[in-house]
Order: C-alpha cells, then sequence, then structure tokens
C-alpha cells in the first residue's frame, strides 16, 4: 500500500477493520511516506506514527518493540512535541483501535490525564464489542485476550 500525503494515511487508518493486535504491516506504509517525503514538518509527524505504530502496550504496560540493555525502542522521549502530535490525533481519530492505542499511549505517557484513560476505555470497549470471530481463530482469540488485558489494567487503574 502505497500513501501519497499524511491524509491519506489517516483515511487507511480510519478505515482499518483489522482486529489484530499484532500489527506487522502498519510501520511499513508510514516508513515508505516519511521516506519519500521532503517536507521536513511531515517527516516529523510521519516519524511520530512511526513511533506510534512500534508502540506496543501489553497488560496495561509500554513494551518495548527492542531493548538491548538500557536503550530502547520506542521511548516516550522521541515525541518530541510535548505529544502535541499524537493529542491531536487522540482528539480526531474514530477508528476504536486506534482511539484506544493513541489515548492509552497518552495515559502512559508524562502527560498523563484522566480524560485520556477515557477516552482509550472507551475505544477498547467498542472495538471488543464489535468483535466478531470464530472461536477457532487463534490469532483473532490472541488479540481479544490481549485488548482485553489493557482494557482491565486501564480500568483498575483508573477505578471508573
Amino acid at each position: 500500500m502505497e500513501f501519497q500525503n499524511l491524509e491519506e494515511y489517516n483515511i487507511y487508518l480510519e478505515n482499518d477493520t483489522n482486529f489484530s493486535y499484532l500489527d506487522l504491516n502498519t510501520y511499513k506504509y508510514i516508513t515508505s511516506l516519511r521516506d519519500k517525503t521532503e517536507n521536513e514538518d511531515t517527516k516529523k509527524l510521519c516519524s511520530y506514527e512511526l513511533f506510534f505504530a512500534d508502540f506496543s502496550i501489553e497488560e496495561g504496560k509500554h513494551t518495548p518493540k527492542f531493548q538491548s540493555g538500557a536503550n530502547a525502542y520506542p521511548t516516550f522521549e522521541l515525541f518530541d512535541d510535548n505529544f502535541k502530535y499524537i493529542k491531536t490525533r487522540a482528539s480526531k481519530v474514530q477508528n476504536p483501535r486506534y482511539r484506544a492505542k493513541y489515548n492509552h499511549l497518552l495515559w502512559l505517557s508524562p502527560q498523563k490525564n484522566i480524560d485520556f484513560a477515557k477516552q482509550a476505555i472507551e475505544g477498547y470497549l467498542l472495538l471488543l464489542k464489535n468483535s466478531s470471530f470464530s472461536v477457532d481463530d487463534n490469532l483473532q482469540c490472541y488479540s481479544f485476550n490481549e485488548y482485553f488485558k489493557n482494557l482491565y489494567v486501564l480500568s483498575r487503574e483508573v477505578k471508573l
């Protein structure tokens, strides 16, 4: 999949119906867009989307994609705009999967705010409520379990 601009990428995210917890393709799409664009501001925003795509939340905690000793990727420090872009995306995105993840990332960040937790919880609830798959589909069952664990841990943390 080839995107011409960030708006096309955002439309793709809004229409993404993939339920899989392990998304192994999104980072390729945004990396391709970042590498071909010449505008430095767009490159920066694509980098934030790449960090977001690579950001993993397991049982309510940030789990780096890569780690070697004290070095890890991705980290909160990569969002060097004080999370301004991620906050904007969290407030605009309608897709429940991404709404949950953008807001959960913000909840875990130094910008922690109860409203981010509430939005993440709503996103997870809607995502799980609208899911439909065979009990024999191990990957989908795994995904449901991972989303549910994040929802459960987050709900306990904020005690809503």
